[in-house]
């Protein structure tokens, strides 16, 4: 949907000459299905995010005229795995901490602002509030809440 999403804008805006390319070899991008006992389960794009309560998307429509509904969710139902293992209440303790760090990176950065302090990196941020992800929960922590968007 996002090619075909930019090809739209695209021609909106008066550009004919471009081309779609698709990133695997079908077509659909991350819209795919897989059968499981008998059954096709989606197991792609099956979701439409929002960056707040109040944000509308070009979809709504059509999610209501296929008589699709609509599912909050606070995506705290997660099971962070490793190495065959269930490591979701350490990746729970991790977030705790790793919450606390960037709490403490927003006011620095605001004190910073006020002060004419220097920049510094993102991770060197988190690093002065105590944060330094060593092992493999505690990235992947890190990537879940900075690096997916619209998680948080």
């Amino acid at each position: 949907m996002a090619g075909i999403s930019a090809a739209r804008t695209l021609r909106q805006l008066g550009v004919t000459d471009f081309m779609v390319v698709e990133g695997s070899d079908r077509v659909g991008g991350r819209i795919k299905k897989k059968e499981f006992s008998g059954l096709n389960v989606e197991v792609g794009a099956n979701w439409i995010r929002y960056k707040n309560e109040s944000e509308t998307n070009s979809f709504d429509g059509l999610v209501k005229a296929t008589d699709l509904q609509f599912v909050d969710d606070d995506h705290q139902d997660f099971t962070f795995r490793y190495l065959g293992g269930d490591v979701t209440k350490a990746a729970k303790k991790d977030m705790g901490r790793f919450n606390a760090a960037l709490a403490k990176t927003v006011s620095m950065g605001n004190e910073k602002i006020k002060s004419s302090g220097p920049d510094v990196t993102y991770r060197e941020a988190l690093s002065l509030q105590g944060w330094k992800s060593k092992t493999d929960v505690e990235k992947a922590v890190e990537f879940f809440w900075i690096r997916l968007p619209g998680v948080r």
